[in-house]
């Protein structure tokens, strides 16, 4: 029986941990929760497991299976990257923000300006 209660069940959230811990082995621990990833390389994670989501639902690839794979993969991927967000901003309460990122956002090389050569 679902319940409609104010509280994720167990279930559900063991199974966004268990995703995560997939993920994070699979991709070797390039996951959003990863110091080294820039903020565009998050967002670019989780805009693919919602696209992902988008796909199960059309006509042709829709199943409840699938859905459901599909919107724990988001739930985990936002949650590393919540994770992620939550420790960053609890290091600079406390003094101790990783200075290293300007605003806490770095340009992916792909996308900068040295992607082009026109670094000067």
């Amino acid at each position: 029986m679902q319940s409609h209660g104010m509280h994720l069940s167990p279930l559900t959230l063991g199974a966004v941990e268990a995703e995560y811990v997939r993920a994070h082995l699979k991709h070797k621990g390039s996951t959003p929760k990863n110091p080294r990833m820039s903020d565009g390389e998050r967002l670019a994670i989780l805009v693919e497991e919602v696209g992902e989501v988008a796909r199960a639902l059309t006509y042709d690839n829709g199943n409840a299976e699938n859905l459901v794979s599909e919107l724990i993969q988001v739930s985990a991927m936002a949650a590393a990257w919540a994770e992620y967000a939550m420790g960053e901003r609890d290091a600079r309460k406390n003094g101790k923000a990783d200075h290293s990122k300007e605003n806490g956002i770095r340009v992916h090389k792909e996308f900068g300006p040295e992607a082009n050569g026109s670094v000067d």
